[in-house]
């Protein structure tokens, strides 16, 4: 169920309710976001805790515009890791991430 990775009541209560801004706002994300995730991989890739932490935390931004979901919760991970400096995990978080992300844009595209 699409409620499991886009919790479309939270989307919609930050627009106020309007289907077309929201529409425009997935739009913007799924420009935007693939960007932001490269940022989070090559943070993850140089081994740069605070690259990590500011680029997992705007992408943690971006993706709390559709609710709490699973790729959030994998985002705030990351930046949590970045600002602890502990990039021990970071590659296997980094999986998850995309994997998530994907599914979230998937889910996103079919609200429309």
């Amino acid at each position: 169920m699409i409620d499991n990775i886009v919790n479309l009541a939270a989307a919609l209560a930050l627009v106020d309710g309007d289907r077309e801004l929201l529409g425009e706002l997935v739009g913007v994300f799924l420009q935007e976001y693939p960007r932001q995730l490269a940022s989070v991989r090559d943070a993850v890739e140089r081994r740069d805790p605070q690259g990590l932490r500011r680029t997992a935390h705007l992408l943690k931004g971006s993706l709390g515009a559709f609710g709490v979901n699973p790729a959030f919760h994998i985002a705030a991970h990351l930046e949590t890791r970045g600002m602890e400096e502990d990039m021990a995990g970071a590659a296997a978080d980094l999986t998850k991430l995309e994997r998530a992300s994907e599914a979230l844009r998937e889910g996103l595209l079919q609200l429309g």
